[in-house]
């Protein structure tokens, strides 16, 4: 027992003498908690690309982001009503973080316009589009 102990108390003793500090790679700075956002991406969409989801976020590459802007883009993505579900992980690096978003779209319903004769189908489409262009 007592050689355990001393052993213990010596390996104590090396941990606190010890005061080599490996340089810490990090995306994060220490303050903010943020890291240049390096790529968006997405998987599971059927309609729509991934430059338009990535859009949608209003997050831009080279920003530094922390907790609450992704958070805030997934709240973007769910409040478009463009998807049913939305998740999201992401990947620091040296370099900066990577973000990826998994959706489901949610179902599309056709639009029929009926007794609009002074305007055209094409003509509505175009001023909805210009309001909401995911339509």
């Amino acid at each position: 027992m007592p050689k355990m102990f001393f052993t213990l108390i010596a390996i104590a003793a090396l941990l606190s003498i010890c005061t080599c500090e490996a340089p810490l790679v990090t995306a994060q700075t220490a303050g903010n908690g943020t890291a240049e956002l390096l790529e968006v991406r997405s998987a599971g969409q059927k309609k729509l690309t991934e430059g338009q989801i990535a859009a949608l976020t209003g997050l831009q590459t080279g920003t530094q982001v922390g907790r609450e802007e992704l958070q805030k883009a997934a709240d973007k993505l769910v409040a478009s009503g463009l998807f049913a579900t939305v998740k999201y992980d992401f990947k620091t690096r040296t370099e900066g973080l990577t973000l990826d978003f998994h959706v489901t779209e949610s179902p599309r319903v056709p639009a029929y316009y009926d007794n609009f004769p002074w305007f055209g189908d094409s003509e509505l489409n175009d001023a909805i589009r210009a309001q909401l262009p995911f339509f």
